[in-house]
Parts: C-alpha cells; structure tokens; sequence
C-alpha cells in the first residue's frame, strides 16, 4: 500500500516541488527540489560528465533505424543530444539546436518516462522543447543560432562532430530563416 504526493508551493518567484513517498510503514522521503520561475538557468551544479555517461541503448538503436545511422554515428547524435540538453541547462537564454541533433531530440522525448526522469535527475527541472512557427522563422534575426554557437564553442571548443552543422551556416545567417532554428530549449 503506497501512497505519493506532490506539493508545488509558489514563493518569492520561485517554485519548490515537494514530494512524500509513504509505504505502510509511514516511512517518508522528501525531494526539494528549486526552480526560478521563467528561466533557463540551473539552480543546483550540473554534471557534464554525468551527463555525457547516460545511457539509453533503446534510444541509439532507434536512431539507427529512424535516421538510417551506423551504431557509432547514432551514438554520437545520442552524445551531441546530451551535450545540447547540458547547453540548455546552463544557458540564460533560450538557444537552439542544429537540425540532426533536433532529431536526436525528438527521438529522445518520444521515451517520455525517460526523458522526465533523465532532465529531473541531471537538471533539476524539464527541459521543454518550443518548435518555431513560419513566422517566428522568418522574423528572426539568426540571433538565437549565434548565441548557441557562442555557448558551444565555449564550452566544447571547435572540435565538433558533423551533427552540430546548422542550415544556411555557409551564408553567415545573413538569410534570416535558415539561421533562425526550426526550435529552441527553455527550462520549466
């Protein structure tokens, strides 16, 4: 007999989930966990290298089969994913990823017990995914690909795999609509 129960308590912008696992016993656990409202930034250290040692073998073998991949470049896009969730994670803005590793993405939130326990465990909080429309598209200045570039390269150099290659990248974004990203990450 089980009983478990969520509380979201809402103060000085900030929201604390806190949740009561109980068995017969009446034995009690308590998670905090702390998330500032409308924003991207992390709120506990997050672990690259905790991150980067996930794994999801189920994950890599849909890869394989959906985007017709070779195991070793599935799990490279299944890596390059996490290295943009641990992007969107640390970012203050909103940022976006290139088209194969939107793909990764994709396929990762379609495991969506997974995806939830793996931003919850690694991040604190979701990370949620906002696909553009046309017009947000067309109306973007190529900002939010040059911000995720800066970040990238901050953070894992230039040595980057195939998959971080953006459209319209060879145009400097001078296009608007093939830089703007077809999606970006924002936190809870």
């Amino acid at each position: 007999f089980y009983f478990y129960f969520i509380f979201y308590i809402y103060s000085q912008g900030t929201m604390r989930t806190v949740s009561f696992f109980s068995t017969t016993n009446i034995k009690l656990e308590t998670i905090l966990s702390k998330q500032p409202m409308n924003t991207a930034s992390p709120t506990r250290s997050v672990s690259l290298n905790a991150v980067m040692n996930y794994t999801h073998p189920g994950l890599v073998e849909r890869l394989q089969d959906k985007l017709n991949l070779p195991h070793e470049d599935a799990q490279l896009l299944f890596d390059d994913t996490k290295r943009f969730l641990y992007l969107c994670a640390i970012s203050d803005s909103p940022i976006a990823p290139p088209e194969m590793v939107d793909e990764g993405w994709h396929n990762f939130i379609l495991y969506t017990a997974d995806y939830t326990q793996f931003c919850q465990r690694f991040f604190g909080r979701m990370i949620n995914h906002f696909p553009k429309t046309r017009a947000e598209k067309a109306a973007s200045d190529g900002g939010i690909v040059r911000r995720t570039k800066l970040l990238l390269q901050d953070v894992f150099g230039s040595q980057l795999s195939k998959f971080w290659q953006f459209k319209g990248e060879t145009r400097n974004c001078s296009d608007g609509e093939s830089c703007a990203g077809s999606t970006n990450c924002q936190g809870d």
